[in-house]
């Protein structure tokens, strides 16, 4: 382990998985990704084409939820932005969660789920447990927290 990593890369997954074992929404792992981002671009060729009548209500539903851009010449998937939100954000794989966390973890200088959680949501659509693992295995937050009070 380096000497400025806090949390284990390998210890976040698998407390990640075992909380995704027993999770009945399906996480999005990058085949998942690439399979909308196959579906969406499917959809808008074939809108192009006039070829509408071809088009699968799965096609429908995932065009109108998702977008797909290229962002540092890679097609990443994008939830579509509604009125009030002008924020474009992307679809992160569970695979880049622990990198992504990390970083904004150590931006804010060891900042609280809250903190953390409200600048993540900005960018991208990172699920809480995931956030609270990571936190739960910080050893510079784990040393900052007060201690367990013990009623008699």
């Amino acid at each position: 382990m380096m000497q400025d990593e806090l949390v284990n890369k390998d210890a976040f997954y698998a407390m990640l998985n075992t909380t995704y074992d027993n999770c009945i929404k399906k996480a999005w792992y990058w085949n998942r990704i690439q399979e909308t981002i196959d579906i969406v671009n499917s959809y808008k060729a074939k809108r192009l084409e006039n070829r509408t009548n071809e088009i699968v209500s799965k096609e429908r539903y995932y065009a109108g939820k998702y977008d797909v851009l290229k962002i540092s010449g890679q097609q990443r998937l994008v939830i579509k932005p509604t009125e009030g939100c002008k924020d474009v954000i992307c679809v992160a794989a569970v695979e880049e969660f622990f990198d992504i966390i990390d970083e904004q973890h150590k931006l804010t200088n060891h900042g609280k789920r809250d903190k953390l959680k409200s600048l993540l949501k900005k960018k991208y659509n990172i699920p809480r447990t995931a956030i609270e693992t990571y936190l739960e295995l910080c050893k510079g937050c784990v040393f900052r927290r007060p201690p367990r009070r013990v009623t008699p």
